[in-house]
């Protein structure tokens, strides 16, 4: 693809960063050409993707000083863009929006480029309220015990025309070939946008209940978490120019499966070795630290969910029997647990629109953000290998948390809920029973 002038446009070659610059990194690149705009783009602690746009030749001044943004911005609600009560900040004070990465061509709109943007406050260095900051610091605690960490994205999402197509709707299978086939273009021209944003796809099908799923490859956790909001940020757009609303909601439907974003990580040592490889004749020590962070990460889960999929929709899909990770327990290729692993390791109770928040929380260290309020190396050397006879679950019989907790009267309050939300929802876009 070329834009108007011949020039193939940036972000074709060029990745969102195996080593994504920080707001201490060098200066990215000159813009890109027939650039007319620059989409300064950052993700708020509610996981909305929010721009600013500057002109092509303000993007100079960006790169320099940063465009001022009201603090409050970071801690939105998603509803009436009101601030969150008790979340430390009202409408005084501003930060400076400062590109971190890029600038990327956006591929569905190639007259505009795109950066990932840092919060910095004016003299001072980065920002509190900044995630991006939050995940830089988590990665270097990882690096001072001699830990570096790989992350790959599973992206689920549904594509609902506003207008209701004719005739029947494509099956609600998992990998079902009509499914695929009722939006492949669509899928194709995603799965290009995505790529040209510097985001490796390595495969993509049909999920269950009519919706997608695109499978990015691994990298480390700034990069990857750029991967993942250049991803959504493509889906989106690409859809919306095809009149179609991409939809991530966790549970869109309380009769289908839902949508998730499992993160697949791996731990690595300075010596280059796998420590979630288990393998006959892996190192002892190296299996031991893997085995030590699995153990943080279970120990931890019921808190970090909190961080990553807070919210009552994911609360809805966070059921035994939704393929959710609704347990806190590994397994072998076990999809019903909170961390399986089955060719590497995956998170599965993991869904948070916010990357960088939620890389922070999985990484060892200080508290990477207020939802962690736990001492430094939660995830260290120190704690004793937990997976194992009384961790491992291969979904035989119920775990007693289970068992003992009041499922009647949360399955009431969510239908409740879902009921109210369906009576609000125009009956064109209501999918069908699955």
């Amino acid at each position: 693809m070329q834009c108007a002038c011949g020039s193939p446009p940036a972000g074709a070659a060029q990745t969102a960063a195996d080593a994504a610059p920080s707001h201490h990194a060098r200066p990215p690149p000159a813009l890109p050409p027939c650039t007319t705009a620059v989409r300064l783009l950052w993700v708020d602690y509610a996981g909305i993707r929010r721009a600013r746009v500057v002109p092509a030749a303000r993007w100079p001044e960006a790169l320099a000083a940063g465009v001022s943004l009201a603090r409050c911005c970071a801690l939105l609600g998603v509803v009436g863009d009101v601030v969150t009560p008790g979340a430390g900040v009202d409408a005084t004070g501003d930060v400076a929006l400062r590109p971190a990465t890029g600038p990327l061509t956006v591929p569905h709109h190639p007259a505009h480029a795109v950066s990932l943007c840092s919060m910095v406050d004016p003299g001072s260095g980065p920002s509190p309220l900044c995630p991006r900051a939050a995940l830089e610091r988590a990665v270097a605690a990882a690096a001072a015990q001699g830990l570096s960490l790989r992350f790959g994205f599973e992206s689920e999402f549904l594509l609902r025309p506003r207008t209701p197509p004719p005739g029947s709707l494509p099956p609600p299978n998992y990998a079902h070939a009509r499914t695929l086939d009722a939006a492949a273009s669509l899928l194709d021209a995603i799965v290009a946008s995505v790529e040209g944003l510097g985001a490796p796809v390595e495969q993509w099908h049909a999920e269950s209940g009519r919706s997608y799923e695109l499978v990015t490859a691994h990298a480390p956790p700034l990069a990857a978490a750029d991967r993942l909001v250049l991803t959504r940020d493509a889906i989106a757009g690409v859809a919306a120019r095809a009149g179609v609303d991409a939809v991530f909601l966790p549970k869109p439907d309380l009769r289908a499966a839902g949508l998730g974003c499992h993160a697949h990580f791996s731990v690595w040592t300075d010596a280059g070795a796998n420590c979630m490889d288990w393998a006959v004749g892996a190192d002892p020590g190296d299996v031991e630290t893997g085995r030590a962070f699995l153990a943080g990460v279970l120990h931890h889960l019921p808190a970090l969910v909190a961080c990553v999929a807070s919210g009552p929709t994911s609360a809805a899909r966070r059921q035994p029997g939704t393929w959710s990770g609704a347990f806190a327990c590994w397994g072998e290729a076990n999809k019903e647990v909170g961390g399986w692993r089955g060719g590497g390791w995956n998170a599965r109770a993991a869904a948070a629109p916010t990357p960088r928040r939620r890389l922070a929380s999985l990484l060892p260290g200080p508290p990477a953000q207020a939802g962690r309020q736990r001492g430094a190396q939660v995830h260290g050397r120190d704690r004793q290998p937990a997976p194992g006879a009384g961790g491992h679950h291969r979904g035989g019989a119920r775990r007693r948390e289970e068992r003992a907790a009041p499922r009647a009267a949360r399955r009431l309050r969510h239908r409740r809920l879902w009921r109210a939300a369906a009576r609000r929802r125009p009956t064109s876009s209501a999918p069908a029973r699955v």
